[in-house]
């Protein structure tokens, strides 16, 4: 039975895992603003890349902002049996606060 917790930022703060995120969503944003416009020109020779950049921008702006403004979580991460067993009533989950 091994779980691992996550906690994730708090409410008005970042932490460095929200910055790794918003770098994959801007690397994802850039990967698919630019194939979308080379299908849409008809090859790479056109793309418009200052828009690409801004579509990239916006979209790892867009995941910081809702990171800061999103109330904390915490995800568990276990194995079937044990959810399956706090499902059934068969297991306790307990919560504490690490200050």
């Amino acid at each position: 039975m091994l779980t691992s917790n996550i906690s994730t930022s708090s409410f008005g703060k970042l932490n460095l895992r929200d910055f790794i995120r918003s770098l994959a969503m801007t690397v994802a944003a850039s990967v698919v603003s630019t194939i979308y416009a080379a299908l849409q020109s008809g090859g790479f020779a056109a793309i418009n890349w200052s828009h690409v950049g801004e579509v990239a921008a916006s979209a790892g702006l867009g995941y910081l902002i809702t990171n800061l403004l999103s109330k904390s979580k915490i995800i568990v991460n276990a194995d079937k049996e044990t959810v399956q067993a706090v499902k059934e009533g068969e297991a306790v989950v307990n919560v504490s606060s690490r200050q």
